[in-house]
């Protein structure tokens, strides 16, 4: 507020920046995050001066550290695709062969070391049937290590708004990515596997890491399921119901109006869920990515994983008691 352009320096904005917590604001990692994205805004002032620039950017990556550190050891805040490729107030940190970008890449690297590398180019010596049976594989591991974020959301405590935000906007983009796979013709886009597996290994840590067959090798070992895999025709079946589910799958729809409306009521001043709603918006979607499992390994029916997509909670503003609809949340 009322800074200018051309007065804009580091001791300017620490004193703002000091007092701001004090007058509406929070201490926590939301408040490190802001931090940190006006230091980043601030070297568009002063493109022409890198030592500037290293001073602003060293400012705004110690202020990201810090919101990092502010969940407690729980999965981070801030989504990792989010900061790294596509919030705007960080573009300046973004920009190659800059300081700023140096040291926003050393940082990234240092607290995600774990989204590790995976084959990139396409395997075009796989047959079509190889490639359906590890994307059959690989929405299995997807649906298991989904099952454990969820579950072990569910035990967490009431949450930051802004948290519970980021958790549905992930859901979102899985729950589309899973759309995209379940179709024919991607089969052969190799590289929307590589984006998928490499955007779960770096934001959900611990699970993926802890998971022993995710991601799941593209030749599979003879233990790899102990329940083996249907025949090719079961495979394109089960994967194109899938995909028609998708099309109208309550746990995408629900995940993008609650992403919408988590935003609306933080606007409006609401700052956490309680507990309550936590667990029951975890568990639903923990009951959909269990039955997900259950269908593709062949222990529930394709029913069962339906009815588990139509149960997932929806976040409402409205005074809805529980007996009247138990599939909405009032936040």
């Amino acid at each position: 507020s009322r800074l200018g352009w051309e007065s804009l320096d580091v001791p300017a904005l620490r004193r703002r920046l000091l007092v701001a917590p004090w007058i509406g604001s929070r201490h926590d990692w939301h408040t490190h995050y802001n931090t940190a994205c006006v230091y980043a805004v601030a070297i568009h002032a002063h493109r022409h001066d890198p030592l500037l620039q290293r001073k602003l950017a060293r400012y705004a990556v110690a202020h990201l550290d810090q919101a990092i550190q502010a969940t407690c050891g729980r999965a981070a805040a801030v989504e990792r695709s989010w900061m790294v490729d596509e919030d705007p107030d960080l573009a300046p940190l973004r920009r190659k062969d800059t300081c700023p970008n140096a040291l926003f890449n050393n940082f990234v690297r240092t607290v995600y070391p774990s989204a590790e590398a995976f084959e990139q180019s396409p395997p075009s010596s796989r047959s079509d049937k190889q490639l359906r049976e590890y994307d059959y594989r690989l929405l299995e591991e997807i649906a298991k290590v989904m099952q454990q974020v969820w579950n072990h959301r569910s035990e967490t405590a009431d949450v930051d708004i802004q948290q519970a935000t980021e958790w549905l906007r992930t859901e979102r983009k899985l729950w589309n990515s899973l759309h995209g796979i379940s179709a024919d013709e991607s089969k052969r886009r190799w590289q929307d596997r590589v984006t998928l597996i490499r955007y779960i290994q770096a934001n959900f840590q611990p699970m993926s890491s802890s998971s022993p067959d995710f991601p799941p090798p593209l030749v599979p070992d003879e233990a790899t399921s102990p329940n083996g895999l249907p025949d090719l025709g079961e495979i394109e079946k089960t994967l194109a119901a899938l995909h028609d589910d998708m099309k109208k799958a309550r746990a995408y729809a629900m995940s993008n109006a609650g992403q919408r409306l988590l935003r609306a009521r933080a606007a409006a001043g609401v700052t956490r869920l309680d507990t309550k709603t936590v667990q029951r918006l975890s568990t639903g979607y923990a009951a959909a990515w269990q039955t997900l499992d259950d269908w593709l390994e062949g222990e529930a029916a394709h029913t069962a994983f339906r009815h588990a997509l139509r149960d997932v909670p929806r976040l409402t503003r409205r005074r809805v008691t529980a007996l009247r609809d138990g599939k909405r949340l009032r936040i």
